[in-house]
């Protein structure tokens, strides 16, 4: 696939499913803490993943059971991300 240069750094990289869990669970107003005790992890699992950790399947489906979040949608946007750092090695 070509990459049309002038659009790097224009367009933002995907964020991975992290970002759409952070952005619903603040709407809602619950920090990661609260998250965490609810979905029964340990706060640090949630940080790593909020921090760029890959989302574990595990983690997938508590999130679907306890915030209704679709596994299929985490996932994508998780292979989204790495499409995009992929591509990216490929091109610098």
């Amino acid at each position: 696939m070509n990459v049309n240069t002038d659009l790097i750094g224009v367009i933002s990289a995907p964020t991975g499913a992290a970002s759409l869990v952070k952005r619903k669970l603040n709407k809602k107003g619950i920090n990661s803490s609260a998250a965490a005790h609810r979905l029964g992890v340990n706060p640090s699992t949630l940080s790593r993943f909020f921090n760029g950790s890959d989302l574990s399947i595990s983690l997938a489906a508590k999130l679907s059971h306890h915030f209704d979040f679709d596994v299929e949608t985490l996932f994508n946007l998780e292979a989204q991300k790495k499409v995009h750092a992929a591509r990216k090695l490929n091109i610098d």
